[in-house]
């Protein structure tokens, strides 16, 4: 359904309104309007270290538990935290409250 140039031009200032009383809805407006690609990219990077990583188990796993399986753990735990940090920091704009 395409909208009349009156009505983009009314949902641009309500999105400009937005932004201006709050940066946080600057960075969902942007979201919403990155390409597919950025996100098939997305998917397809994630893809590839879950491979990655089920490859490092599964080699170790052929001998005793040694090195790289701690390297994959380790990674594991490193990756879960930053992205847990950013999603943080993008959504509140910081990562622990203050009480």
């Amino acid at each position: 359904m395409a909208l009349t140039a009156r009505e983009q031009q009314i949902i641009e200032s309500i999105e400009r309104q937005l932004v201006f009383s709050s940066p946080l809805w600057a960075v969902r407006f942007d979201r919403l309007k990155r390409p597919a690609a950025y996100r098939t990219r997305r998917r397809l990077r994630l893809a590839i270290t879950v491979l990655a990583w089920i490859a490092l188990v599964g080699l170790d796993a052929v001998r005793s538990p040694g090195p790289w399986l701690w390297i994959a753990v380790a990674a594991s735990a490193a990756t879960v935290a930053l992205v847990w940090i950013r999603r943080r920091i993008g959504k509140y704009g910081y990562v622990l409250r203050r009480r």
